[in-house]
């Protein structure tokens, strides 16, 4: 049975298909790749993201990210970036430690043009400096997500006050031993008006700890499904690169070479998050919120910027993708 709906919004992409939107050295036919990709597994909106690094490969990134969205097809597939550079020491997960700072509203400021493609940061509200920054961020249109904390209730609760409106890929970036009670997932799982994003890969959460959150927890109106893929995605087993760092992709999972106690990413597309997704009793409608409508609402895209994209599934196939006035499948 074919279904029509307006495309899948990932709002986390750290790169696929051999494209690392992390390399300073990116080029247009590389974004244009990651597109294209995109487009052959159900999404028609993605965020860019780009992890701590060095502050001169965040700008050039950001810089070769505008070149590229000067294409048409690129442009309106590319609404922005993701910058999850923040994250605390004990919750940095595959992060590179070396890149650790403080949320600094100056270099987002001193981006200049830079800065109007920010769409979302994430950070850990723990970090000296992080409450003002959130208020100067909310002050000029840039979401925030709270991630890789290991803050308490009250901080958290303290940060969704100042403005912070999400959780990035709730359940993940955090140590696999925490307190009983007041831990970071209780804290922004519970937390009325706090939305949230999940990894639906079957690796990053088992399948029935994902649909006690997003059911029993965050409600579906309230979450939505990211990949969190990194450039392995599309390609296969075998050696990558994250952020300069080496990843090993083995039976499905990406994880920091030596380190497979840690995930670094996922390897899923979009298409295989909505297969997981049907797995668990999901059903179509229910999809269509967790990757479609609910991340259009994080970014706050008009009714005439979604409809701008179509997408014809007949799962597992996606038919036809309309981007603009093209037919790109």
């Amino acid at each position: 049975m074919e279904h029509v709906f307006a495309g899948a919004i990932d709002l986390q992409v750290n790169g696929c298909c051999g494209v690392d939107f992390n390399n300073p050295d990116i080029t247009v036919e590389e974004v244009r790749k990651a597109c294209e990709y995109q487009w052959r597994t159900g999404t028609v909106k993605f965020l860019p993201t780009i992890v701590s690094n060095p502050k001169d490969v965040i700008i050039g990134v950001l810089s070769r990210i505008k070149e590229a969205m000067f294409d048409e097809l690129i442009g309106l597939s590319i609404p922005g970036v993701h910058l999850e550079i923040y994250p605390a020491l004990g919750a940095i997960g595959c992060h590179n430690p070396n890149y650790l700072q403080n949320p600094d509203w100056s270099f987002i400021e001193g981006l200049g043009e830079l800065s109007r493609m920010v769409r979302i940061i994430t950070l850990a509200p723990e970090l000296e400096g992080a409450i003002g920054f959130i208020k100067q961020a909310i002050a000029n249109g840039i979401v925030i997500a709270l991630g890789h904390t290991l803050a308490d209730y009250e901080t958290i609760r303290g940060a969704w006050f100042a403005g912070a409106s999400l959780s990035t890929h709730l359940g993940n970036g955090i140590p696999a031993v925490l307190p009983r009670n007041d831990n970071p997932i209780n804290s922004q799982l519970f937390l009325a008006g706090l939305g949230a994003t999940f990894i639906a890969d079957g690796f990053h959460i088992p399948s029935h700890v994902l649909k006690s959150y997003i059911r029993q927890g965050k409600g579906i109106g309230a979450s939505a499904i990211v990949t969190d893929s990194i450039s392995a995605a599309g390609i296969g087993e075998g050696a990558f690169q994250l952020a300069g760092k080496d990843i090993v992709v083995s039976g499905g999972k990406a994880s920091p070479k030596g380190r497979t106690d840690i995930l670094a990413g996922s390897v899923a597309s979009m298409l295989d998050m909505i297969g997981n997704l049907i797995d668990m009793g999901f059903s179509p409608q229910e999809i269509g919120w967790l990757i479609s409508k609910n991340p259009a609402g994080v970014l706050r895209l008009s009714p005439t910027e979604v409809s701008q994209s179509e997408v014809r599934l007949e799962f597992p196939q996606v038919k036809r993708v309309r981007i603009g006035d093209h037919w790109v499948i």
